[in-house]
């Protein structure tokens, strides 16, 4: 699957792509130091790769969570449900 802009916050797209590029580093990394026989490299990059990976995901779970609830708001007011009053009402 590829990384598509709209699957992200705007203000979060570099970060996500930073985070892209150094998991893809780490493979590369990964593949050189198994073959050097540092497997011990290989373990450290690997955890390096896993945390890139999990910020990415991360990053686009936020996306996904701010779209539903940006689609409540909406479906709240096409049933004249004011979200203001909601709002106070949880504070």
């Amino acid at each position: 699957m590829a990384l598509k802009k709209e699957q992200f916050h705007a203000h979060d797209f570099q970060k996500v792509l930073r985070e892209y590029h150094a998991a893809k580093t780490c493979i590369a990394r990964m593949e050189e130091k198994l073959t050097a026989g540092d497997f011990q490299e290989v373990k450290l990059t690997a955890v390096d790769f896993l945390n890139s990976v999990s910020e990415v995901e991360k990053l686009m779970k936020r996306k996904e969570h701010y779209d539903r609830l940006a689609q409540t708001v909406e479906d709240l007011a096409k049933r004249g449900i004011d979200i203001t009053l909601i709002k106070r009402s949880i504070s």
